[in-house]
């Protein structure tokens, strides 16, 4: 498998679906210990959606995992985060996982079969749309995202010469 450089959204905003606004999304673009914040009272979260990584995978690609790490912290109680694919984060939850209350990186890594209607071609993960929206519920906590990366891991497959055809 060939592996992308990690990469940073060039995109970082807030997308209603819930009752609570992710404040200062575009501090979610860069690793800088700047936040984008969600604070929580016995509610949920609209998502805080991460685009525009400007991959450029060759399209002879199959792509293989892609590697989500999502850098941040809470205080207060605890709950899990929710990362869905961008631009259907109604419709596909990627995954879950939990926030610790220290600034760290948390993992999260999905097969090109968990996306989309089961595939996941160069062609989606070159678009400017391609990326994740994470939203949370809970009592009474603050969420702090410093950034999302991504490493995305693909083949290359050559076609076959003209004598095998």
């Amino acid at each position: 498998m060939i592996a992308t450089t990690v990469t940073y959204p060039g995109t970082a905003v807030n997308i209603a679906g819930g009752n609570t606004d992710w404040v200062n999304p575009d501090n979610a673009k860069t690793e800088d210990a700047v936040y984008s914040t969600a604070t929580l009272n016995n509610d949920n979260t609209d998502y805080l959606a991460l685009t525009n990584f400007g991959f450029n995978i060759p399209s002879n690609a199959e792509i293989g995992n892609i590697k989500v790490e999502i850098k941040g912290y809470y205080t207060g109680a605890e709950s899990t985060i929710f990362i869905r694919e961008v631009p259907e984060y109604d419709a596909f939850k990627i995954e879950s996982f939990q926030l610790t209350d220290t600034n760290a990186y948390h993992e999260v890594e999905a097969t090109g079969d968990w996306w989309k209607d089961g595939t996941m071609t160069p062609s989606d993960v070159n678009n400017s749309n391609f990326g994740f929206a994470i939203s949370t519920f809970t009592t009474t906590s603050t969420y702090y995202i410093d950034t999302i990366r991504v490493t995305v891991y693909y083949s290359l497959f050559s076609p076959l010469p003209t004598f095998y055809q």
